[in-house]
């Protein structure tokens, strides 16, 4: 393991997964069935949000070994208007009220969205963008909840279009613009654009693998993103909003991208995923820093362990304050299934 001369400490959770960070409700993260939060990160004492009702199937995902196979641990919590949470698991969804009531929601499809699949929009909705391994590209979803009950196919894909949604999220610059961006293959892999609420959906760029992403930072003007693609060497890439066809490559990558982190002191994170494909270099997740002087560097390397799942960094949505930085990791070692809550040293 390498770069904690970059990295203080300030606390670790054991069996906890980071979720989002909000000036209202401090770190958002969950453990097993339970949500937390955080208010102040220099004094990190978590408070109970709620406790999410598991059936009996899910009693022995409490054992950590267990739940990285049956995968019943909260895998999504994303805050909402009204102090309300939106939470998912992969099997099953809910809504947390502002008192901390728990509402079970009706299912309204078999998906997973990844961490950046849940868009909380100033336009009072909340998209779902619908991940399945879909083999067969038949036709995929976004939904749209207005009241975190009732949900309703806000676009359709249709079919051999796109294999999944990788993420939609909201353009800082303009509420109404909200970004969309899909996977897997070159012709699927695409950016796309949405201004009225998924009346229309342009296809604004796409068709290779540097278009293949699962988050995008909105930075001093530019769009800056890591590619997610096993099958050809991955960068971290920076483009203008108009012309994202003459995208430019920053940093090598060792292997796929999948998520961002961003603090207010300007600090800019990526982590690298260990998964199968001819473009994975080696066994570890780097996560990738970048530094005052303008440069990216390779901050920390976490080995995979033997269980066979991806290992994978999961960083919170928000901005972080000042100099923060955290994560939480899955199936790599030292620390598997904690979260790390740090301070990157070379801001100040």
């Amino acid at each position: 393991m390498l770069g904690l001369n970059h990295i203080e400490i300030v606390g670790r959770y054991k069996n906890s997964t980071v979720h989002a960070y909000t000036l209202t409700g401090g770190l958002i993260y969950s453990s097993k069935n339970q949500v937390f939060s955080i208010e102040d990160l220099d004094n990190p004492i978590p408070r109970l949000i709620c406790t999410i009702p598991w059936d009996w199937k899910a009693i022995p995902s409490h054992v950590r070994i267990f739940d990285r196979y049956l995968k019943y641990s909260i895998l999504q919590v994303a805050p909402v208007y009204g102090e309300k949470y939106l939470v998912c698991n992969g099997h099953h969804w809910w809504c947390i009220e502002a008192n901390g009531k728990v509402i079970p929601i009706k299912p309204f499809a078999k998906t997973r969205p990844m961490n950046r699949g849940i868009c909380v929009a100033t336009s009072n909705n909340v998209y779902v963008a619908e991940y399945t391994s879909n083999q067969k590209r038949l036709p995929i979803h976004i939904f749209r909840t207005c009241d975190m009950y009732t949900f309703e196919v806000a676009w359709e894909f249709p079919e051999k279009e796109v294999r999944h949604v990788h993420a939609i999220i909201e353009d800082p610059e303009a509420s109404n613009r909200l970004w969309v961006f899909t996977g897997d293959n070159d012709n699927e892999s695409n950016f796309y654009v949405t201004e009225d609420n998924f009346v229309t959906l342009e296809k604004v760029c796409g068709g290779e693998q540097k278009y293949r992403t699962t988050d995008m930072i909105f930075y001093n003007g530019d769009l800056i993103w890591g590619m997610d693609s096993p099958l050809v060497t991955s960068f971290i890439m920076k483009g203008k909003r108009d012309r994202l066809l003459d995208a430019q490559e920053l940093f090598e990558l060792p292997g796929p991208a999948y998520y961002t982190c961003q603090n207010q002191a300007g600090g800019l994170y990526m982590a690298t995923t260990v998964e199968p494909g001819p473009a994975v270099k080696d066994d570890q997740s780097h996560l990738i820093g970048l530094r005052p002087n303008g440069k990216w560097e390779d901050m920390l390397q976490l080995k995979t362990d033997w269980f066979p799942n991806f290992g994978i960094l999961y960083f919170p949505r928000g901005v972080l304050p000042e100099n923060y930085l955290v994560f939480s990791q899955r199936a790599l070692n030292p620390w598997e299934g904690y979260m790390t809550i740090a301070r990157d040293k070379a801001w100040v």
